[in-house]
């Protein structure tokens, strides 16, 4: 009795540590928030996890189980890509292991350890593409890796062995087949729930912070991002765009039009930001009305003067249908952080600015200089 609660303990252990590494890894992998340290806190995270399902494993039942059990998991919910990097550390986890026990290792228990990974990757990609299925396919696969192992027991220390009577074996075995496979039913639907609540959080998210008709960042997200960002950066400016004479497009096209022409010219707005910005976060906010607003980092820019003439230009030789394909112009007003202390003053500055090009004739664009 103690074999089979010493078993069904290190389930408990291995489920809780493949779930919390698993909605880890999930959660990194769709932050937008990313920099070069990102794959090694995964190397991190998923190496520490295989270790410590080996020495759990270990100690509970006396040899090394389910070490490739978060691999499959990830094969068929995250990434093959990350599956395969797993597939090939967990072999050097299980080396460093072994040596630390037995404190020697041979040319053989090397390439056999390596080799059983390579199969268990290539078991994954059999078993992916022969059963649809998904959660049958990761009870089969994983069963058939811990069957598998069995042949390696003799080769690698610390592999599964069984010992007893063949009755027992047998009830062992079985018992612990049902485990596993209660263990990887939870799993999955722990981190299937977690993944259905991210969804409905970030559903959520971009209602609260994103204009319903633009789909850019809304006037509450730009209230939060003003207090939000280094007041530090003497390079952060920010750009009011007002349509120009949008109220006669309205009345002369109509209201739906009018929308149609403010959803195309936030798309053409993005992307040209977006291209002139490179991998830069696009901070552009529909300020209301016919209003955006973008906050930009200088240092990227260049010569800004020629920078905002580029776009009055580039908008100039875009056609649009809603209005007949009239040319289209814009006001703006570009205020800069190092001539304030805080950046609800520069938008303040800005949209003063975005007056006076409006006063000055429209289709410019007036940046401050004091």
């Amino acid at each position: 009795m103690v074999e089979f609660y010493n078993y069904f303990m290190l389930m408990l252990i291995v489920a809780s540590l493949a779930t919390s590494t698993l909605i880890s890894l999930r959660f990194i992998n769709i932050s937008e928030f990313k920099n070069g340290y990102v794959d090694l806190i995964k190397v991190l995270m998923s190496g520490s996890m295989v270790y410590t399902t080996m020495s759990v494993s270990y100690n509970f039942v006396g040899n090394i189980a389910h070490e490739y059990l978060l691999a499959i998991l990830t094969y068929f919910l995250i990434s093959k890509r990350q599956a395969f990097f797993l597939t090939l550390i967990t072999p050097l986890f299980a080396l460093l292991f072994i040596f630390f026990i037995d404190d020697s290792l041979s040319l053989r228990i090397i390439i056999m350890c390596f080799a059983f990974g390579l199969f268990v990757f290539l078991l994954m990609s059999v078993t992916a593409y022969l059963i649809p299925n998904q959660l049958l396919a990761i009870i089969v696969c994983e069963i058939l890796a811990v069957t598998t192992k069995l042949w390696f027991a003799s080769d690698i220390p610390l592999m599964a062995v069984q010992s007893g009577s063949e009755l027992f074996e047998l009830i062992q075995s079985l018992y612990r087949v049902g485990v596993g496979i209660a263990v990887l039913i939870i799993v999955r639907q722990l981190y299937l729930q977690v993944v259905k609540l991210q969804y409905q959080n970030k559903k959520l998210y971009q209602n609260s912070y994103h204009d319903n008709l633009t789909g850019l960042f809304n006037y509450r997200k730009l209230e939060k991002d003003l207090s939000w960002y280094s007041q530090d950066n003497d390079n952060l400016g920010i750009a009011i765009f007002d349509l120009d004479y949008f109220k006669q497009i309205n009345d002369e096209f109509g209201h739906l039009n009018g929308n149609q022409l403010l959803q195309h010219f936030s798309e053409f707005l993005s992307e040209y930001l977006q291209y002139k910005n490179g991998n830069e976060p696009l901070n552009l906010y529909r300020y209301g009305g016919e209003e955006f607003v973008w906050i930009f980092d200088a240092s990227h820019i260049g010569d800004l003067a020629l920078f905002f003439e580029s776009l009055q230009r580039q908008l100039k030789t875009m056609p649009w249908d809603e209005i007949d394909g009239r040319t289209i112009s814009f006001s703006g007003g570009v205020g800069l952080l190092r001539h304030h202390h805080d950046l609800s003053s520069v938008l303040r500055s800005a949209d003063e600015l975005l007056y006076q090009a409006k006063a000055n004739g429209r289709a410019q664009t007036t940046i401050e200089t004091k």
